[in-house]
């Protein structure tokens, strides 16, 4: 079927335990919610001049987040595919759903 890559990529809204550094981010990941996946320094979502690359990209697809912890999943052909907020959890049928079906369609 192929195989999923799962990014943690941090975004402005304070939490405590997580400041803008990226080994702190990833300790107060790994700590308080076991992740193992590569988590990368907080960065801007929202538009303008200081707005990541990342979500410029994201962003394109009509969704940016409301909070931490929205994801999106990128298909082979790298688009944007599907999006699901904060509230959805990585358990849910709905987002291992869109994540199978990326996996098993072909790239364009």
């Amino acid at each position: 079927m192929g195989r999923a890559i799962i990014l943690n990529i941090g975004i402005g809204f304070s939490h405590r335990g997580c400041s803008f550094r990226k080994q702190s981010c990833r300790k107060f990941c790994s700590v308080n919610y076991d992740v193992t996946f590569p988590v990368f320094s907080k960065v801007v979502t929202r538009p303008g001049a200081s707005q990541s690359p990342a979500y410029a990209f994201l962003g394109r697809s009509g969704n940016l987040p409301g909070w931490n912890f929205s994801k999106y999943v990128v298909g082979k052909d790298g688009q944007v595919v599907a999006f699901f907020p904060s509230q959805v959890a990585p358990e849910s049928p709905e987002l291992r759903a869109a994540i199978d079906k990326a996996l098993a369609t072909a790239p364009r």
